[in-house]
């Protein structure tokens, strides 16, 4: 009430099993459960049907990623099914891999069988390109995964979390990614990349892009780019000068922040008037319950409702219909906190707004996220929606 920092320390919710994604049992008392000591060796994967002789279907679940990582700098040629189908007596969920034999090298096999060792993955050999229902392997729904050549803002007006998304594609996707420090992003040449990643920062400063970079960036999206946008930067891009997003910031009023009457408290010189609104009180970190639209090439692999990690005060409304929409919805205000502590005001003002954002602009797209899905690198549930967007942003 009277403007001072609050006194948290480090976030407020933490919970292994919800920044997993995995279900969780709690128990009151001794629970007496047959099992058996896990050995650690990972769990065994396999190539049902032995050598393909058209294809190598892989459904497209979390384990599948780092092996799809794998495969293209090998030079592999991947698609990606974009509705569910039906091979024989198999389900194939939307986001299944397809590695057809004719497009890849005959090692392809060997290929298969070491990631089927390694990551456990369940791998379908098929000798045929009939499917029994849903997509077809040669249609309109199934997208080729062309290659991501990407580049990361770092250092000013980027903030040391960029270190988070840089720490993953070094260390533990082992993909590679090209870090552009914010004095040298006018002069970057963006036909090189077909990703950019713009991380959380201070986009408003003097030594954020201006318009004329946000012009090059409109260009760059509309002939095929996939701009990622993280907190702060999908913020700035509301602003009107810069307008990469439709969607806007949604504050609270200052009548409510300060409690008083506008009306009756008129400004003096020293109490000048307030803004017409100011950001919420940031959140100091809590799993808020969201709803997931799954029709979408960014929700491969996710369930119809995820729990994601919110820290700060970025709260975006939906894009325009004609443009876009919210793809992960934080729910209404009852049910939205899952753990931890946040104002309850924040917590009215974020409920049933948009985490993921996405818009199509000419051949590409403006993904923006209203917290860090990469924070800490240690969520893996929404790390997957970011690598959906790096992945499978550039063929579609």
């Amino acid at each position: 009430a009277d403007r001072f920092p609050d006194e948290i320390y480090d976030v407020t919710a933490w919970s292994l099993p919800l920044a997993f994604g995995v279900d969780c049992l709690a128990t009151v008392g001794p629970v007496e459960v047959a099992s058996a000591p896990w050995s650690g060796a990972p769990l065994a994967g396999q190539v049902i049907g032995g050598r393909a002789k058209v294809a190598y279907l892989v459904p497209g679940q979390d384990a599948a990623l780092p092996a799809l990582l794998s495969w293209l700098r090998k030079g592999l040629r991947i698609h990606v099914a974009d509705r569910d189908f039906r091979m024989g007596d198999n389900d194939c969920p939307r986001g299944t891999l397809i590695l057809r034999t004719s497009e890849n090298p005959d090692t392809l096999h060997d290929t298969m069988k070491q990631a089927a060792k390694d990551p456990g993955l369940r791998i379908l050999a098929s000798n045929t390109g009939l499917v029994s229902d849903g997509a077809q392997l040669g249609g309109p729904h199934v997208k080729w995964v062309r290659p991501p050549k990407a580049a990361l803002l770092v250092d000013r007006p980027a903030s040391y979390a960029a270190g988070h998304t840089w720490y993953l594609f070094d260390q533990v996707w082992r993909y590679p990614i090209t870090r552009v420090a914010g004095s040298n992003w006018g002069r970057l040449d963006l036909g090189a990349y077909n990703v950019l990643v713009l991380p959380d920062g201070d986009y408003g400063g003097r030594e954020g892009p201006g318009e004329k970079d946000a012009g090059r960036l409109r260009q760059w999206i509309s002939e095929g780019g996939t701009l990622i946008l993280i907190k702060r930067a999908a913020l700035w891009a509301t602003q009107k000068p810069v307008a990469l997003l439709s969607a806007q910031a949604k504050n609270k009023a200052a009548a409510a922040q300060t409690g008083v009457n506008p009306a009756a408290d008129k400004p003096t010189a020293d109490s000048p008037a307030e803004p017409a609104s100011q950001p919420a009180d940031p959140s100091p970190g809590v799993f808020l319950r969201a709803s997931v639209f799954r029709e979408h090439w960014l929700t491969f692999g996710c369930p119809d409702a995820v729990d994601v990690f919110y820290q700060g005060n970025v709260i975006l409304t939906p894009p325009d219909a004609s443009k876009g929409r919210g793809l992960v919805t934080l729910a209404a205000p009852s049910d939205v906190l899952t753990s931890g502590f946040c104002w309850p005001e924040t917590l009215e003002l974020v409920a049933q707004t948009p985490y993921l954002l996405h818009e199509s602009q000419g051949a590409g797209h403006v993904v923006a996220f209203t917290d860090d899905p990469n924070f800490r690198a240690m969520y893996p549930a929404t790390q997957r929606l970011f690598l959906n967007a790096v992945l499978f942003g550039p063929g579609h």
